[in-house]
């Protein structure tokens, strides 16, 4: 079941799980801790007793908003929630506190997780914390996702099995994810954990047949650029590479220099972006003559029609290989 795959990531053990990449500096979180912590969230979340909406079925559950910048704590939370048996709700962080409101207003969500990023006219929004109901956004609870680092060590939660055992069958509802709104008013899509399992359990099966030719080339690392709000971003970024025990890197800055920079520290095996990030990568490499720096590197460009371009801007860069995907931003089955 999907709580497997979740579970399973301590078999990596000391492994490097997640890096967010900074321009000073980095952090890097190994397979061990990342299952650790979202343990010790899913028992937070079980102690503190959420709210659940008023839907009476399977899909009852309590919800829970993210609305951060892609981190290894984003994923943290992620994996927290589905632990413990909750509704995550993610939310681009490219959307206004107002849509933000009406996004917990509408799925009834008991917490919203943030990170210290997210700001408003200059000030620091959602300062603050558990049970304080300043807030200006009109939710019970409000969690800073800083504190998951601290979660862990704390003695009521550290090493207590997540809070709801719970097997969920396929058609237990994992996620409400809104989408970017690219041809209509953007709207809550019901994500299952069979949807999930769906574009999972083929890969694996593949995997397991093929894992000895991925042998010379490990780790291999993943620079994700997509967003987690995004069923595609979720499945590039928080399962797939997780499969093959990969590193994942959160650039904290996209910009086409930078990306170069991490691609040849980190010697990135696999970048996952959208066309636009592509081509204006392709478009500054050629300009300033970096073939060198992106070389043998496979590039998966997701979100909308590869146009001509951007294969193009690609085109002209030596060892690159480019495989288009077409990410599920709704549900797959």
């Amino acid at each position: 079941m999907l709580l497997s795959y979740i579970v399973r990531m301590g078999d990596a053990g000391s492994r490097t799980a997640f890096i967010e990449e900074g321009a000073y500096r980095a952090h890097t979180y190994t397979y061990v801790q990342v299952l650790e912590r979202a343990r010790a969230f899913a028992a937070w979340l079980g102690e503190h007793e959420m709210a659940q909406p008023t839907v009476n079925d399977d899909r009852g559950a309590p919800r829970v908003v993210i609305w951060a910048v892609p981190s290894a704590r984003w994923a943290i939370a992620f994996y927290g929630c589905l632990l413990a048996g909750y509704v995550v709700v993610p939310v681009d962080v490219g959307f206004s506190l107002n849509f933000v409101e009406r996004v917990a207003a509408h799925t009834e969500a008991s917490l919203i997780a943030v990170d210290e990023r997210r700001t408003i006219d200059g000030e620091k929004a959602f300062e603050s914390p558990i049970g304080n109901r300043q807030s200006s956004i009109s939710l019970p609870s409000v969690f800073q996702l800083a504190e998951l680092d601290t979660l862990s060590t704390a003695g009521k939660f550290s090493g207590q099995p997540h809070a709801a055992n719970r097997r969920g069958s396929r058609d237990t509802l994992a996620e409400i994810i809104y989408t970017s709104g690219t041809t209509a008013e953007p709207r809550g899509v019901m994500i299952t954990h069979g949807n999930l399992l769906a574009n999972l359990e083929p890969v694996e099966r593949e995997i397991r047949k093929r894992q000895w030719l991925a042998a010379p080339f490990r780790p291999l690392r993943f620079l994700h650029l997509i967003p987690l709000s995004h069923l595609f971003g979720q499945i590039m970024g928080l399962f797939f590479p997780q499969l093959l025990q990969a590193e994942v890197v959160f650039p904290e800055s996209q910009s086409p220099s930078e990306l170069a920079r991490i691609i040849k520290k980190r010697r990135v095996s696999v970048m996952v972006s959208v066309p636009q990030q592509l081509e204006a990568l392709g478009d500054w490499a050629v300009a300033v003559n970096q073939k060198s720096e992106i070389g043998n590197r496979e590039l998966i460009p997701s979100g909308a029609i590869l146009e001509i371009p951007a294969v193009a801007s690609c085109s002209r860069l030596e060892d690159v290989g480019l495989r288009s995907r077409w990410g599920g931003s709704s549900s797959t089955r």
